[in-house]
Formats: structure tokens, C-alpha cells, sequence
């Protein structure tokens, strides 16, 4: 992993690393150095996050697997022969988010057609890229993305603000932890934790289960056993759903369908209300409800507190949304440090996992551990794929992960899940 703080992926950094598949470039990097990633034959997409503003001449060239590059809001130069990736095989495709296009050379891109896929860009943007790019990018298409985005729960996480009926502070972070199946859905667990006062002492946390189709996002309802909408991504003004919690109903009524600008996205965004103003807000396509994600006013009713306000979003640890907040790189490393422990991932409190980082053994700790003899453990990576397995027969069990790649992990063990990061 890059150590946060790094503002600069100098020259050659990861030329000729034949082997590197992935790579997580933090948010504090402002320029990628000539020729920093060339002949990464295995990578085969990159994020460059918002505050790199260029990338210097043949930086992924001879890439010969890169298929999709995602360029954060600031990048304004692409020097030549960047994105030369050498390869028939591969059609290169781009998500470009600053509404204003990069300059770039005549050769910054592929030049055979079968190379070049499409170029995503903001909305309303799309004549300013086909003038600026459209000679080097002749053989595929630039087409603007409006916002219609899903929302994406692998390798994602939320904090939102807890106020308690004092004015006190706190949070609720929510978090990709595992796939599953239910009622024959292919569902994501998303891992709810309400810390209500100290931190790690007084927890309320829960598993949630989701799943998006047809652009609605389905949420498990476990009163009633079965899933009901969450949200229609695709509603337009005017139209309305059914949200059950509980035993109880709240219909959701679209006011309003707009566009919300964040550093140089167009995100499609929902302006909801319902009757006793219980889950009324926005919400915006590919991140949720800016207030709670679920709705927390009606879950929490009678309760001493509120969850109010979105505060960071992160997607494969990089941070994608915040809203009027400066402090989300201190949060996740706050969230992220130390023995990570299922307590906070699960609530159920019965193991840990250390040392993490890990370079090779993985201790796993286990605080009750009749209850866990035998029991199966499970390793999967951020897609949800399993890589490892094995059964607990240790009350200090002495795992080793030299094998996985560099990387975020998921431990599941008797229902609780803890999450680790292997380092080379």
C-alpha cells in the first residue's frame, strides 16, 4: 500500500513490475512522473484520484492489459505516449470526471481502432471532449455520463454523524463486508455500526443486506423476511415508493430530479419526502441518502439520538464524496489502524486479527473459543471471491497469508467477519 501523504509517483516507479495487478494511488498524489507505471503487462485498471493534475510522457505505456482508466476531476495535462498500452488484445476504455478536458499530445492514446473503447465524460461535456480529443480518439466514442449511476457496495464505506439529545457527536459507519445469497438474491452484506458514545464501548451494529436491479437498490426486511425498495434510482419527478421497516410503511414521494456537481461529476440526484418527514432528503445516484442511509428516523424512534448527516464516502479506500467535511483521510485512518477486531465490523466480539498490516502470519485470537472450535474460516478478497479456508482449532490460530497479494481482506468466522491488509 502507498503511505498516505506521497505527492508524487516518480519516474519508473513500477516500470517493468510484470506482476502488479492493482494498485491504490492516494488521494494526496498531484502528479505521476514519466514512464511510473510502463510495462505493468498484469495492471489492468487504475484510479488517479482527484489531485493529480498530470502524468507524465509513456507513464502506462506497454500496459498491454490496461482496459479501463478512471481520471479524477484535476487531471489537466497527458503527455505523450501515456497511454500507448501495445496490445490488439485489449480495448482501452476512460472515465474522465474533469469537466474541462486535458490537454494531451497526438499520441497520448492508441492509435489502432481496435485499442480505443470509450471515453465516459461529465454531462454536458461531451462536444468540449470531441473537439479537444476527438482527432487523437477517432476510432472509439466519447459519450457523457448524466449521472445514472448505481451504487456500487463492493470495497465501500460510509460515516455518517450520530447527535445524541445532548449535542453530542458521534458516528455510524457502514461498510462492505461479504456476499451472500438470500431468498435467491445475489446480496451484498453491508456491515452497520452505531457508536453511540465512547468509541468501541457502547455499539449498536447490525448486518444489512442489499442487493440493486433495474435500478433499484432492494434492502432485507428481516420482520417480515422478505427485501423491499430502498431506493428507485430511476424514479422521475412525480413518481413514488414503498419503503417497509418493520411492520411499518413509508411512502416516498419525488419532488424533484436534479443534477449535483461534485468536483466535476454529474451526479443524478433525488429530492424525496414522505409524510411525517422521516426519511426526506436527497439522494444521490451512486452514493445514497445524504441524511442516512437507511431510514434511521423511524428505526430509531423513541431512541435518544439521530443519525444525521453523511460526512465521508470512500470507495476501495479512496475517498469519493464528502460533504462540507476537510478531516476524512484522519477518519479512515482512525477507522482503519491497529488489531481490527469483528467487534466493530460484526458486534458479536468473539475474535481478532493481528498483526495488521500482516507481511505473512495472521494470528487469529479467539475470545470465546468453545464457541468457535471447528468452526470453518473463511478469507475472501473485496470482490467477495473466497481464496482461503480452514477450521479453527486454536485459541491463538496462526494463519499464514504469505500467498495472497498485497491487499485488503475479509476473515469470516462463526458469523463474525474482521477485515486485515496483507503488505509485501
Amino acid at each position: 500500500m502507498l503511505p498516505l501523504g506521497l505527492t508524487t509517483l516518480s519516474e519508473l516507479l513500477f516500470s517493468q513490475c510484470g506482476k502488479l495487478e492493482s494498485v491504490v494511488i492516494p488521494e494526496s498524489v498531484t502528479s505521476i512522473d514519466k514512464y511510473a507505471f510502463s510495462n505493468c503487462e498484469s495492471l489492468n485498471e487504475i484510479v488517479i484520484p482527484n489531485g493529480v493534475e498530470s502524468i507524465g510522457r509513456s507513464a502506462f505505456e506497454g500496459c498491454s492489459s490496461l482496459s479501463l482508466v478512471e481520471l479524477g476531476s484535476s487531471v489537466s495535462y497527458l503527455a505523450e505516449a501515456v497511454f500507448l498500452i501495445n496490445s490488439l488484445d485489449v480495448r482501452l476504455s476512460l472515465i474522465c470526471h474533469n469537466p474541462v478536458p486535458a490537454q494531451c499530445e497526438h499520441n497520448t492514446f492508441p492509435q489502432d481502432a481496435e485499442q480505443q473503447g470509450v471515453i465516459m465524460v461529465p454531462c454536458e461535456t461531451g462536444e468540449a471532449y470531441r473537439e479537444a480529443w476527438g482527432e487523437y480518439w477517432q476510432n472509439g466514442s466519447i459519450e457523457e455520463d448524466c449521472g445514472e449511476g448505481l451504487i456500487e457496495f463492493h470495497g465501500s464505506e460510509w460515516y455518517y454523524e450520530i447527535v445524541d439529545e445532548y449535542g453530542n457527536v458521534t458516528y455510524q459507519h457502514l461498510e462492505y463486508a461479504a456476499d451472500t445469497t438470500v431468498n435467491h438474491k445475489d446480496v451484498q452484506i453491508i456491515i452497520r455500526t452505531n457508536t453511540l458514545y465512547d468509541k468501541g464501548e457502547h455499539q449498536e451494529v447490525t448486518r444489512e443486506y442489499l442487493y440493486v436491479e433495474d435500478n433499484i437498490v432492494y434492502w432485507w426486511n428481516s420482520e417480515l423476511e422478505e427485501f423491499t425498495v430502498l431506493y428507485d434510482l430511476g424514479a422521475q419527478q412525480g413518481d413514488s415508493w414503498v419503503i417497509k421497516v418493520g411492520t411499518e410503511s413509508l411512502v416516498m414521494h419525488v419532488d424533484a430530479v436534479e443534477q449535483y456537481y461534485y468536483e466535476g461529476q454529474s451526479l443524478r440526484m433525488l429530492r424525496v419526502s414522505d409524510e411525517n418527514d422521516l426519511f426526506d432528503g436527497n439522494i444521490v445516484c451512486s452514493i445514497g441518502h445524504l441524511s442516512s442511509f437507511f431510514p434511521e428516523r423511524l428505526m430509531t424512534r423513541g431512541k435518544d439520538y439521530r443519525v444525521h448527516g453523511l460526512r465521508c464516502y470512500w470507495s476501495y479506500g479512496n475517498l469519493a464524496f464528502t460533504v462540507n467535511r476537510d478531516d476524512c483521510d484522519a477518519i479512515y485512518a482512525n477507522l482503519h489502524n491497529g488489531i481490527e477486531e469483528d467487534g466493530p465490523s460484526t458486534g458479536s466480539g468473539t475474535f481478532v486479527v493481528y498483526p495488521n498490516p500482516t507481511h505473512g502470519i495472521l494470528v487469529v485470537e479467539t475470545q470465546n473459543f468453545a464457541s468457535l472450535l471447528g468452526q470453518t474460516y473463511r478469507i475472501t478478497n473485496m470482490m467477495g471471491q473466497t481464496l482461503m479456508t480452514g477450521q479453527i482449532t486454536a485459541e491463538t490460530q496462526q494463519i499464514n497469508v504469505s500467498n495472497l497479494p498485497q491487499g485488503m481482506y475479509f476473515i469470516t468466522v462463526g458469523g463474525g467477519t474482521g477485515k486485515f491488509v496483507v503488505e509485501k
